[in-house]
């Protein structure tokens, strides 16, 4: 798979994927779109993410969400996505934010 891919080439550490909303019997073209979570772990490119995101650049070097999406174009599904930085270790002062995952939320739908 891609994401395995991404972690052999050590590009990512290690994924997981969170499948909670799907339901085979909406996935079609016709029904809501059905979201899936995806979430990497220390990406190669984090920190470049972190700093053109916090610079309010709209290019972002994601390229595990982007390779995921042009992978569900190809396979004849619509795909947005929204990245997230995420801690995962609780910091009382703000300012110790030190995220070390990227979560993407995909919402899918085939296309008709």
């Amino acid at each position: 798979s891609i994401l395995e891919t991404f972690a052999a080439t050590k590009f990512i550490s290690k994924f997981k994927v969170d499948t909670l909303d799907l339901d085979a019997a909406y996935f079609s073209a016709d029904g809501p779109p059905t979201s899936f979570s995806f979430t990497f772990d220390s990406p190669a490119t984090l920190q470049a993410m972190l700093q053109m995101s916090g610079e309010g650049s709209r290019f972002k070097p994601d390229y595990v969400g982007l390779a995921l999406s042009a992978y569900f174009t190809q396979c004849s599904i619509s795909s947005d996505y929204a990245s997230y930085f995420v801690d995962t270790q609780y910091r009382p002062n703000p300012d110790d934010y030190q995220p070390t995952q990227v979560l993407a939320q995909f919402n899918l739908r085939p296309v008709k």
